[in-house]
């Protein structure tokens, strides 16, 4: 069947996004929040961000129920023409091949410093990508219904770390509830970026059946609580400390030494190792699909096969294994790309289809009196 086709539900969309999403989180909670607001003002950024990425969806979701059957690309390509549609497509896989190689970089790093220095980078790349050519090439259906299981493991491991973890809590590390809205816009803007994986449904957005509203709703819902119920744990549990921190997370779940739960922390880079492969495989899955859009004649494991390659490539140029700063500094110049394909590129496609409509609707039908006037 072709790829183009095949259609998950709501509730497996948001599955999707919360698999693909729950491996960054493990980091991302408090990557980008600034240094003044370790406390309970964490809460309202969070809350800015994910309203942030809930707005900034909007033209996607609107042009879903306008276009259902198409993506932003045939959008375009039907509106505005192949060049177009072409160039926006070459942006987006650069876009994808970048994030994918610096998440994956991050995942690499983490382990030769924190796991296993003896491990050969090159080797836990491959292996990560390898997986990730299978599960793009596995298409959208199981990927929807492998991360309907896998989504519900990790938020019980979660749930597990917050449990055994709750008691190192020291609440008093939360005040004094001041917010500083100094640079709190930057660390908004830049931290909302971090959805990388939500630009996938640039691509997939045939691929679901029904509104997306509900799903993007229940999604930045439960992304909005994870993250801000772990933030103020590492708050609290850490204080002032958390600013030393590389991965926080991690050293979080390494400070339980229980009978039935002894490393705990496996548990955490099951969580990373999870969400990264996902992540990869749909953003690898979204690359193929778009390269389709232009070469039919490719089938979609050719094109996944190509891409994993080509990603592997882009990670083992870009050597972040003694520079975990430059990470960061790489993914938050990435946040323009999040911007300009998540919301101006799709801002551009909804408007284009609604002019294009507009004039197509005044043409004139065909009718057996030539006297009838054109009906609008």
């Amino acid at each position: 069947m072709n790829e183009n086709m095949k259609r998950i539900s709501g509730k497996q969309l948001v599955c999707v996004l919360l698999t693909t999403r729950l491996g960054a989180l493990v980091v991302d909670s408090l990557a980008f929040a600034p240094v003044e607001e370790l406390n309970a003002s964490f809460v309202l950024y969070m809350v800015a961000q994910n309203l942030l990425v809930f707005v900034l969806l909007l033209p996607l979701m609107l042009l879903h129920k306008a276009a259902p059957e198409e993506n932003v690309l045939q959008v375009l390509r039907r509106t505005a023409g192949t060049p177009v549609a072409a160039l926006v497509a070459v942006a987006l896989i650069g876009y994808f091949l970048l994030t994918s190689s610096a998440y994956n970089a991050q995942f690499v790093t983490f382990v030769a410093n924190s796991v296993e220095p003896n491990l050969p980078i090159e080797l836990i790349s491959l292996l990560i990508l390898v997986t990730g050519i299978v599960v793009a090439c596995s298409g959208i259906e199981a990927i929807g219904r492998t991360s309907t299981v896998l989504v519900v493991v990790i938020w019980l491991s979660f749930a597990l770390l917050l449990v055994l973890t709750w008691k190192l809590a020291d609440f008093h590390r939360l005040l004094p509830f001041e917010p500083d809205l100094s640079q709190w816009k930057r660390y908004v803007v830049v931290g909302a970026a971090r959805n990388a994986s939500l630009v996938m449904l640039f691509v997939l957005l045939p691929n679901i059946k029904g509104p997306i509203f509900k799903p993007v709703a229940a999604y930045t819902g439960f992304s909005l609580l994870l993250s801000t119920v772990m933030g103020l744990l590492m708050i609290a549990v850490f204080g002032r400390f958390l600013l030393l921190l590389i991965y926080p997370v991690y050293t979080l779940s390494a400070l339980r030494d229980d009978l039935f739960f002894f490393r705990l922390d496996i548990v955490h880079t099951a969580i990373w190792l999870t969400g990264l492969i996902m992540q990869t495989g749909v953003a690898i899955l979204c690359v193929a699909l778009a390269v389709r859009e232009f070469f039919k004649k490719v089938s979609t494991k050719v094109a996944a096969t190509v891409t994993g390659v080509a990603l592997y490539g882009v990670s083992s140029v870009i050597d972040y294994g003694q520079h975990q700063q430059l990470v960061q500094v790489h993914l938050s110049y990435l946040a323009i790309g999040f911007y300009v394909l998540g919301f101006g590129v799709s801002l551009l496609a909804l408007v284009l289809h609604y002019v294009r409509k507009g004039k197509g609707s005044c043409q004139p039908e065909q009718s057996p009196s030539p006297s009838q006037p054109p009906s609008c």
